[in-house]
């Protein structure tokens, strides 16, 4: 085996278990906050978002990792309309990962990215 496949199957593997660990700790975050809300109210969006972020920034926290975090939260009405998001990173790939949950209610659409980089 070539040093640069072990170095591409090292950095997936890290990459599936930063996706498990975060995937589980935002997923659970996101829909604790706006799983709940029947309706948007754009008075309380940004309340709602910051609460997404503190939620899922304990919850990275409490994980035990060592990385810095970077937490997004974008929210928007649910009515229909295409949203669209992109985002890049220059990083480490072997150590530093990204994860996107993605959850649509009736009233909402919510999409929360996480970026992990090692320290």
């Amino acid at each position: 085996m070539s040093s640069s496949y072990i170095e591409q199957l090292t950095s997936k593997q890290a990459s599936i278990r930063f996706s498990h660990e975060i995937g589980t700790a935002i997923k659970t975050g996101v829909e604790e906050i706006i799983g709940k809300e029947k309706a948007y109210d754009h008075d309380r969006a940004q309340e709602l978002m910051n609460e997404v972020v503190d939620r899922c920034m304990t919850r990275l926290t409490s994980i035990n990792s060592q990385r810095k975090y970077i937490v997004s939260c974008t929210l928007t009405q649910n009515l229909g309309l295409g949203m669209h998001s992109a985002s890049g990173c220059y990083w480490d790939n072997t150590s530093d990962a990204t994860y996107t949950h993605k959850l649509e209610t009736p009233a909402m659409v919510c999409i929360c990215t996480v970026y992990g980089v090692k320290i």
